[in-house]
């Protein structure tokens, strides 16, 4: 009996593994007719759905879960050259690419640094957590191209208190056109609000930050710490504090150049050490030869307890580091701190808080704030380190500063004759600064009417006129006729060489009108006995 039993179960155990056998080899048969098999799908999915240049549609890729990582747009085995993101989760994604070793059974075990691929943003995004930079090391990086195509990444929270910290954390590649607000707290270093470290092939431009920060040294509003990098056409709206080295642009400018720049967020540092730790409006420190600060403009206020302090540059060193048709308004107060504490005096200057060695160069800037609390204060510098083998009339030239708001261009000079630095940082007054826009550079041009917000005090070409929302208008005039002026006085801005024509504006309206009239008829005029002359030039050579 038990062997008939036995042989029972033996042969329902060979059936039922022969039907399972049959069934599983029906259903793989059926799937290959259909297509492919299941893991030739998945990387089927991941990398071929991309439009006919070559461009990765990240936007029809499989819904994920929302507020985590999508990194499904990615296939390993035919990457892309461009990509463009849509969503949150997208972006997360691509840190956790970069940041993360991506382990699977068909890959091996790596992270992505995108060099040669470009990320190209096509709306804006509002993030609904903390962010995790891009990049964390120099290297663990990104070194691709991410192109914000003027779109506004909002509410990047970021609280780390690792090094390098920023939207990007360690950038090798390019970031442009990006717009970016939020928070950052950390108590690291190199921290800035687009990128915390700038690798020498690193670039950031056409971005702006309105990201408040508060961090630890090397504090920037764009950047943290450049390393030999390029930033260019930044605007930073966010307040600034950190430790020491701090800027409204960039925390450090090593050897980098920063150009066509601003800041109009406040400023403040709340260390002081022994003569290098700067803090300024642009750069809190701009040292080595190949260090360059150039058309960049500081609105914003500073509060400061480094021991070099400057509307644009806190800290400046090194035979060649420039810096040159630049300006401040804003105004600087330094903090307190008890004398046992205070390893040295604090320096402060208008544009620049300490030029520590020869060789520097500063040309074609001015200040217009004040300057409080200061040990030593100077309108342009406040310390000049040099010696008597320096050109200083080539190489600290054509600076001014309002004599209203301080006594003295240069505050403290080491080595070199007061009376001849002193002519290379000149005191004017506010009603001679307005019209000084052609004596500083062709950089600057008039704020006519007050249309940059600058109090009519020469800006820079590059730079926005102000929203009309921001402006003050003159009472009894209608907005709508004095916005159409401003239009036509930025259109026209240093367009004739027949002088300075000023309007008065008295009302009502009509009085406008016939400025307006008045000042298109003296042009017109003006061009029909230009192209008169011309005729009769012409003439004259013809006999």
């Amino acid at each position: 009996m038990k062997r008939i039993t036995v042989i029972s179960v033996l042969i329902i155990f060979i059936a039922g593994t022969f039907g399972a056998s049959f069934a599983f080899a029906a259903k793989t048969d059926d799937s290959t007719k259909k297509g492919k098999s299941r893991v030739e799908s998945v990387f089927e999915e991941a990398g071929d759905d991309s439009d006919q240049n070559g461009t990765d549609r990240l936007d029809q890729k499989k819904s994920v879960l929302k507020g985590t990582p999508d990194t499904s747009w990615f296939d390993y085995k035919n990457p892309k050259k461009q990509y463009q993101i849509t969503s949150e989760e997208q972006l997360m994604g691509l840190a956790s690419l970069v940041n993360e070793e991506q382990a699977s059974r068909w890959k091996p075990t790596r992270t992505e640094t995108f060099e040669g691929v470009t990320f190209k943003l096509t709306k804006d995004i509002k993030l609904t957590g903390e962010w995790t930079p891009i990049g964390m090391s120099e290297s663990i990086c990104f070194a691709g191209s991410f192109d914000g195509n003027g779109h506004t990444i909002s509410n990047v929270i970021i609280k780390n208190n690792a090094d390098s910290i920023g939207f990007f954390g360690y950038l090798k590649g390019e970031v442009k056109d990006l717009n970016l607000s939020g928070s950052i707290e950390s108590t690291g270093g190199e921290c800035g609000g687009v990128a915390g470290s700038l690798d020498p092939s690193a670039s950031v431009t056409g971005c702006s930050a309105a990201m408040d920060i508060n961090a630890g040294k090397k504090t920037g509003g764009i950047v943290g710490s450049s390393n030999g990098g390029k930033i260019e056409n930044c605007v930073n709206r966010g307040n600034v504090s950190g430790t020491y080295k701090v800027g409204g642009v960039v925390g450090e400018n090593w050897g980098g150049t920063v150009k066509k720049c601003g800041n109009e967020g406040n400023v403040s540092s709340s260390v002081r050490g022994v003569a290098t730790f700067g803090t300024g409006g642009i750069a809190g420190r701009s040292v080595a030869a190949a260090a360059v600060v150039s058309e960049c403009y500081n609105t914003g206020n500073i509060k400061s307890a480094a021991e070099a302090t400057g509307g644009v540059v806190g800290y400046m060193n090194a035979d060649g580091s420039t810096l040159t048709s630049s300006y401040s308004t804003g105004n600087i107060t330094i903090k307190r701190i008890k004398r046992e504490k205070a390893l040295t005096k604090a320096w402060a200057g208008g544009v620049v808080g300490i030029a520590g060695s020869k060789g520097v160069i500063i040309s074609n800037c001015y200040s217009a704030g004040a300057i409080k609390d200061a040990d030593v204060s100077g309108g342009v510098i406040g310390r000049f380190i040099a010696d008597k083998r320096d050109l200083t009339e080539e190489n600290i030239q054509n600076n001014f500063y309002l004599n209203d708001n301080i006594s003295v261009g240069i505050g403290d000079n080491k080595g070199l004759g007061g009376a001849d630095i002193q002519k290379c940082a000149a005191g004017v007054s506010g009603s001679t600064l307005s019209g000084m826009s052609s004596a500083l550079s062709i950089s600057f041009m008039k704020d006519a009417s007050g249309l940059y917000g600058n109090d009519g005090y020469p800006v820079l070409r590059w730079q926005d006129p102000i929203d009309s929302s921001d402006k003050s208008y003159l009472e009894g005039v209608s907005k709508d006729v004095q916005k159409k002026l401003d239009k036509y006085l930025i259109k026209n801005t240093d367009t004739t060489n027949k002088g300075d024509i000023v309007i008065s504006i008295f009302h009502p309206d009509n009085y406008l009108t016939d400025a307006l009239l008045m000042y298109t008829e003296a042009i017109d005029k003006n061009t029909k006995k230009d192209d008169s002359q011309d005729k009769e030039t012409t003439l004259d050579n013809e006999e």
